[in-house]
């Protein structure tokens, strides 16, 4: 799946978030210059990235709980492969051309440092084609996760890459897909972000949660 197909899946799943479920939506973030068809959510500030999540947690990647083709939400639950044929007249096989490729994971929650979850483990639904290893989602290793409410009000999604920060020799980072095709793997690269890159983990976690702090007392203006 290349780069073009996934940003617009995830803008177009984004733009289907609750409205209310964070404080900056897909128009705003838009007009902030940080929400773009070919490189997807790209958060220029912290402030932004805090203010998109619905809710954001330290943990890690657990199991992996399913991998399937999806066809979107309806009505707050996921469409079926039948009612999907129904609703656009297609054969089974036509509908299959429409179906977005995604992997449920299990989150084990370590922190929560935005939010109202109690539980120890989340369900993630990240739109992809099914990974060769979990060398992205290695079990065990300590991430942050800015994450968003899918329609469901059960599972939560990502709305970019840099929405997972990694610990890389100390400092916060993320994969960033860079291509694909001719019958080679899917290629990820390392990137940092500006406003964390010349930050440790722990100055970076600390920066973090008086941003959160922040926004808790006084909301981003729209």
């Amino acid at each position: 799946m290349n780069i073009l197909i996934r940003t617009l899946i995830g803008i177009a799943l984004l733009a289907t978030y609750p409205s209310l479920a964070q404080e900056l939506s897909v128009s705003e973030l838009r007009q902030r210059g940080e929400l773009d068809t070919h490189s997807g959510y790209s958060p220029k500030t912290l402030e932004s990235l805090v203010a998109s999540s619905t809710l954001i947690v330290q943990g890690r990647y657990g199991d992996i709980l399913d991998r399937r083709g999806f066809f979107g939400y309806i009505n707050g639950r996921d469409d079926t492969l039948e009612e999907f044929m129904d609703r656009h007249d297609l054969t089974r096989n036509e509908a299959f051309r429409w179906d977005i490729p995604m992997t449920e994971y299990n989150i084990i929650v370590d922190a929560v440092l935005k939010g109202g979850v109690t539980s120890e483990k989340l369900t993630l639904r990240k739109y992809e084609s099914p990974p060769l290893n979990r060398e992205r989602t290695e079990p065990d290793w300590v991430r942050l996760f800015f994450l968003v409410i899918n329609p469901d009000n059960r599972t939560y999604a990502l709305a970019g890459e840099a929405s997972v920060l990694s610990l890389f020799d100390d400092k916060y980072g993320y994969f960033s897909f860079v291509g694909s095709g001719d019958g080679r793997p899917d290629a990820y690269e390392v990137r940092f972000l500006d406003f964390s890159s010349g930050l440790s983990a722990k100055e970076f976690e600390a920066t973090l949660l008086q941003e959160i702090s922040k926004q808790k007392d006084n909301p981003v203006n729209r």
